[in-house]
């Protein structure tokens, strides 16, 4: 079994780390778009291979990194598009509407290949293989197994809106984030009951990211009334998970942990900005200013070279992710 050592000593475990002297990224692409919603609860941006997805109201635009053409998809008619998800190879995007509706289209195509309705908005996906998680405004997370014409499982842990779904690197974990403000993590083969709750944020959880290199160490930031990044130890969920907690003068929209061990986080009131963080120290490297409003979307290249930003300024940001020479252990 995975083991963190945490090797922070239990005064520093709480620091402030917004640092003003920190160096600031150019952008390297700036796209042009329609405004996009201004909702943090949404995840209306991903990327796979060459391929960005974003929405506007209720269309989809596949932006090609590459050659940068970009195609507008219409899909839903009389309401707008909550989050958006590719499956592992690009071939599919699933997107959740405003009023429940899941739809998954077939990129190449462009035609529905799918479809389940919750009882209310769809606000994150997550793909597991075959398997769609889906977190709603109605409370629940759905389990929809493509090769079973999306049988449904449904689990309700939460008492408000699930905003953040993630699995681990081995896909077998799951944390999920509520505007209540807790955290689940649950295992996938045996969902009821959770491994554990936690309930350190004092604000909604949208922002969740597991390790790459440790299956149990899992990132969460926290909204407006919270602003913390926290780093967790999902083996140490009946006793004292938490390993570190920053607070970052700001509402954390998103937060994405790198192969090489660096965390990318996003931003909304009041700094309205993206930046990059060593781990598992949570030590700023660099900030990228540009939006001017808060920056609710986040996504990453595969190659983890690019991440893309956007918020509800008509822009959306393609950045180089920095690489810093700092080597961090998160295990001794």
């Amino acid at each position: 079994m995975d083991r963190y050592v945490c090797s922070f000593e239990k005064q520093k475990l709480f620091e402030n780390v917004y640092n003003t002297n920190i160096r600031s990224g150019e952008p390297y692409r700036v796209i042009k778009t329609e405004e996009m919603v201004d909702d943090f609860y949404s995840n209306i941006l991903d990327w796979k291979k060459n391929h960005l997805a974003y929405s506007v109201d209720g269309s989809i635009f596949l932006y090609n990194f590459y050659n940068s053409e970009c195609e507008e998809i219409e899909i839903f008619d009389k309401c707008s598009i909550s989050s958006v998800k590719f499956n592992d190879d690009g071939e599919l995007l699933a997107i959740g509407s405003s009023n429940g509706d899941l739809k998954i289209i077939n990129v190449n195509t462009k035609k529905v290949v799918d479809s389940i309705t919750h009882n209310s908005r769809v606000s994150v996906i997550e793909w597991d293989g075959n398997t769609i998680l889906t977190g709603s405004r109605d409370r629940s997370i759905k389990f929809l197994d493509k090769r079973k014409s999306m049988k449904q499982k449904t689990f309700s842990f939460h008492h408000q809106e699930v905003c953040g779904l993630k699995l681990n690197k081995d896909k077998q974990l799951i944390a999920s984030g509520g505007n209540d403000n807790f955290i689940f993590i649950f295992d996938k083969r045996k969902v009821t009951p959770p491994l554990g709750k936690i309930a350190h944020h004092r604000a909604a959880v949208k922002a969740l990211s597991w390790s790459q290199s440790r299956s149990n160490i899992l990132c969460s930031g926290g909204g407006t009334a919270d602003k913390n990044i926290c780093i967790w130890d999902t083996n140490l969920l009946t006793s004292e998970p938490l390993c570190k907690s920053v607070n970052s003068k700001s509402q954390v929209c998103n937060v994405f942990w790198t192969k090489n061990n660096q965390i990318i986080s996003t931003h909304g009131y009041s700094k309205n900005d993206a930046r990059i963080y060593a781990a598992p120290s949570i030590n700023p490297l660099k900030v990228y200013l540009s939006h001017r409003t808060r920056v609710t979307q986040l996504a990453v290249s595969d190659d983890e070279k690019y991440f893309a930003t956007a918020g509800s300024d008509s822009k959306l940001i393609i950045w180089k992710i920095h690489q810093s020479n700092i080597k961090e252990y998160l295990f001794r």
